[in-house]
């Protein structure tokens, strides 16, 4: 399972991808003989990001209004037949169904804009019963709320349930990077850390292109070139960078290019 953006999955056509780790799975000696409840919407967590990226989790939660990473924000049921036969808990044909719901729960959770969390390192991830669970006929899966502070580590979520977060804007979760995003060597990481680039508008991509359509490219990089001069202390002298969509974030639909410029300018 992979983290995704508000709105997109990690942005940038030669932007380092954020890779997750391998989950390790662990057959327990006792069978499983009592079902046990469901997750509930609004609950908090203290997920490390190697158990943010797992597809099941036994963390217990704890209270909000203490140090959590991630908080529940959508509790649904996947269906288990296809073609009138009975499939796993972990089979393709159920992961896609909970990749398919739980990003779009994200906006009704944090507010703002569509752009507000594109430009943000929040993300949406989920989880699944185990095998074990399914066999006994759990049916639920959980979307939870997190922030991604740099690569391999989780920021804290605000006290509370983090409800309406980005009503005001992204804050100190805001999408910087510690380069230039389109250097091999640069990171994605929140504003809140040590930065030299900040992400400041999305370009849509038009209707109809094709992944890496030339002319929309183009138009693409003229329109970001234009909105970084809004932003640039000399309007003759400025510097952006304008990236892509990744063809794993067009495939999932995403359709927005981002826009950025140096801190410092």
């Amino acid at each position: 399972m992979v983290l995704l953006v508000g709105g997109c999955s990690l942005t940038g056509s030669s932007a380092p991808n954020s890779t997750s780790p391998t989950p390790s799975v662990t057959a327990s000696s006792e069978p499983l003989r009592t079902l046990p409840p469901p997750p509930e919407v609004g609950a908090c967590y203290r997920l490390t990001y190697a158990e943010a990226t797992s597809p099941t989790t036994d963390r217990p939660a704890t209270a909000c209004k203490r140090v959590h990473t991630s908080v529940t924000i959508h509790v649904g049921d996947f269906d288990p037949l296809v073609d009138g036969h009975l499939v796993a808990v972990d089979s393709p044909t159920v992961s896609r169904q909970i990749a398919r719901a739980c990003p779009a729960t994200l906006a009704d959770w944090v507010g703002g804009s569509p752009e507000d969390r594109r430009l943000s390192q929040l993300r949406v991830v989920w989880f699944a019963p185990t095998v074990a669970e399914g066999n006994l006929g759990a049916r639920w899966f959980r979307c939870d709320l997190v922030a991604v502070r740099d690569d391999g580590a989780l920021a804290r979520l605000p006290r509370g349930q983090a409800k309406g977060m980005l009503a005001s804007g992204t804050g100190g979760y805001a999408l910087c990077a510690t380069g230039d995003p389109a250097a091999a060597t640069s990171r994605l990481v929140m504003c809140a850390q040590k930065h030299t680039w900040r992400a400041v508008a999305t370009i849509p991509v038009p209707d109809g292109a094709r992944y890496l359509d030339k002319g929309a490219r183009s138009a693409g990089a003229d329109a970001c070139k234009t909105r970084a001069a809004d932003f640039a202390g000399d309007p003759l002298d400025y510097r952006w960078s304008f990236q892509w969509p990744t063809r794993g974030q067009w495939r999932s639909g995403e359709r927005a290019s981002i826009c950025w410029v140096p801190s410092n300018q």
